[in-house]
């Protein structure tokens, strides 16, 4: 059994949906600008800065 929970990956997704949950409860789920370039700068800048939040948080310098 532990060898293909390996082999497939099973058990990951719980990592993923636990980073979206807490990134969204710090930032919300809304984007708040209206052109597509912003939108995405936003949400560069949002990830950048939640990436070193963890990061801090774990020990790191940021």
């Amino acid at each position: 059994m532990e060898a293909w929970k390996a082999a497939s990956g099973c058990g990951r997704r719980w990592t993923a949906e636990t980073a979206f949950a807490a990134f969204k409860r710090l930032f919300g789920s809304d984007v708040r600008s209206l052109r597509w370039g912003n939108i995405v700068l936003e949400v560069n800048l949002e990830a950048s800065l939640y990436n070193r939040m963890v990061s801090m948080a774990a020990g790191g310098t940021g």
